[in-house]
């Protein structure tokens, strides 16, 4: 039971993380001409490209499926090239699984779930070195202390209650999934002027409000479960890099002078890790983050908001959503096709006999396969299975002069589920039914018939039937 899962749950899910990759490297190329464009224009991009990989395309799927069926507006045809590339299982055959036996499956989710627990371990022990980090309110400094926190706050938005203190050092930070609060270490209230603290708690305050410890507590989980996939990491990484600079420009929208505020986050540093590499950290010994940061904030007139960047912001949110659509609207034809043709069979046997039959339809379709048992050229002990169909359109031609008919074309399929030849072999009305006919039995694909366990080639007649109701 469980391996029979397995197959459909893989194969989705590796169509949507190709898709969303794909989304992802547009995206990437996008942001590369937004390196100069306000903080928050960048993580707008890279919240778009999780809303890509988040959200659920099936429902969206469902929708479409059902607007095509009751509003009885044809379903889309997407062509062979678009498919190949938005889904390449379907040219893989694999719609029902990636191994026939289960064991391959099964071996790649336990390596699976082996590393997305080791990236949840991770978590769990940073989270516990976090808890063990003794915090304490400004009761508890002295009376020194406390006055430079006081004036550190005032004529600022960070509420006092929301501090706290340590001592025992490293950075200042926010912690708490639900309850964010400041944890300022003792060691910044002797080292760092009142203008560095205030600048200090303007940049901590800016994360507390953004909630970013559950933002990142969601990041860790997601790079755990995406452990294998590159891009994943990156994406994580210029989250967090983002979001220190978004708390960066909240900082100075306080009439604190960028000079200033830089100097104020290079001596934070320094405090936190004395020595060679404090300096190496602050900037001083090697380009990293921090240095960005401070060039940033060196040259604030060349983060400005430009008419350029509102056109590559607006490129990137159509390009998210016209792959969600597409991505619905590729599933949901599918699912609509498959509801109009709701029976597929196939028979192996030696008789020269085709399965045929009366199919209702509102608009005309392709709906049933059988198999003609006499032009077989290679047995099998399992049918082929259809797994994606394609209706055929009717002509206008014929529409309009309310004929109808049935159309039988035989199809090569290979060992891979794809059609390889299609021919015309009876026809039953206008001339014309026979080019939509063909062209829509091209686009079929098929779980393979199987001899001996073993996928081969295979050859049935699909009849294809027009009607005017």
């Amino acid at each position: 039971m469980i391996l029979d899962l397995l197959g459909p749950v893989w194969s989705a899910a590796l169509v949507h993380l190709w898709q969303t990759t794909l989304v992802w490297v547009a995206l990437f190329a996008v942001a590369r001409g937004l390196r100069r464009a306000p903080a928050g224009v960048t993580q707008t991009i890279w919240g778009l490209a999780l809303v890509k990989l988040l959200v659920p395309v099936q429902p969206m799927a469902d929708l479409a499926a059902r607007f095509f069926s009751q509003s009885g507006a044809e379903p889309l045809v997407i062509p062979l090239s678009v498919q190949a590339v938005l889904e390449p299982e379907l040219l893989a055959g694999a719609s029902s699984g990636i191994d026939a036996t289960g064991v391959g499956l099964l071996v790649l989710t336990i390596l699976w779930a082996a590393g997305f627990a080791a990236g949840i371990v991770r978590l769990l022990r940073d989270m516990q070195r976090d808890a063990a980090v003794t915090v304490f309110g400004a009761g508890k400094l002295d009376s020194k202390e406390r006055d430079r926190v006081t004036q550190a706050l005032s004529g600022t938005p960070v509420p006092r209650k929301q501090v706290l203190f340590t001592e025992s050092g490293g950075l200042p930070r926010v912690t708490g999934f639900l309850h964010p609060r400041i944890v300022m270490p003792t060691s910044c209230l002797h080292g760092l002027t009142v203008g560095d603290l205030r600048a200090v708690l303007l940049h901590e305050e800016s994360h507390r409000r953004r909630r970013d410890p559950l933002r990142n507590l969601g990041l860790r989980v997601l790079t755990a479960a995406l452990f294998f996939h590159p891009l994943a990491g990156a994406l994580a990484r210029r989250l967090r890099e983002g979001a220190e600079l978004v708390c960066d420009e909240f900082v100075l929208r306080f009439r604190i002078a960028p000079g200033s505020y830089a100097d104020a986050l290079a001596r934070t540093v320094r405090l936190a890790l004395p020595g060679e590499a404090g300096a190496a950290a602050a900037g001083l010994g090697r380009r990293n983050e921090l240095e960005h940061r401070l060039h940033r904030l060196s040259h604030p007139g060349r983060y400005r908001m430009r008419s350029r960047y509102t056109a590559l912001l607006t490129t990137a949110g159509l390009l998210v959503l016209a792959s969600l659509l597409g991505s619905a609207a590729l599933i949901g034809c599918s699912q609509e096709a498959e509801d109009v043709a709701p029976t597929a069979q196939a028979t192996s046997t030696s008789d020269p006999a085709n399965t045929t039959g009366d199919v209702p339809f509102g608009e005309p379709a392709g709906d049933e396969v059988a198999e003609d048992g006499a032009d077989v050229e290679i047995g099998f002990d399992t049918a082929p299975t259809p797994v994606h169909r394609v209706p055929p359109k009717y002509p206008e031609e014929v529409r309009r002069a309310a004929e109808g008919g049935v159309v039988h074309v035989e199809v090569m399929i290979s060992a891979k589920g794809l059609v390889t030849e299609a021919r015309v072999v009876k026809r039953e009305g206008s001339e014309l039914l026979e080019a939509t006919s063909l062209t829509a039995a091209r686009e079929w694909r098929f779980e393979p018939a199987q001899k001996g366990g073993v996928a081969v080639d295979s050859k049935i007649v699909i009849p294809f039937q027009y009607r005017i109701d």
